[in-house]
């Protein structure tokens, strides 16, 4: 996950979605700080998220699926064999 740091929570994803060239939609986010504007400019806080694109969450759910699928193959193909 990459920390983000914006003015807005809307430009930190923006900026997300531009660092991994991807859809706001297709961004899997935790927000790590709501920005404030404090009173008159003194304690004001910016956004801070981090993010990443889902399709590499996804990606890795799909490959530890079809790694147990394989092996679940495996042994049930070896104990047909004996």
């Amino acid at each position: 996950m990459k920390k983000i740091e914006a003015e807005t929570l809307e430009n930190a994803l923006i900026i997300a979605s531009n660092d991994f060239e991807c859809s706001v939609v297709d961004l899997e986010y935790e927000i790590i700080q709501n920005p404030s504007k404090g009173f008159l400019g003194i304690g004001k806080k910016l956004a801070i998220i981090c993010a990443q694109p889902k399709s590499l969450s996804i990606q890795k759910e799909k490959s530890d699926s079809v790694s147990k699928s394989r092996e679940f193959v495996q042994k049930r193909t070896k104990s047909k064999r004996k």
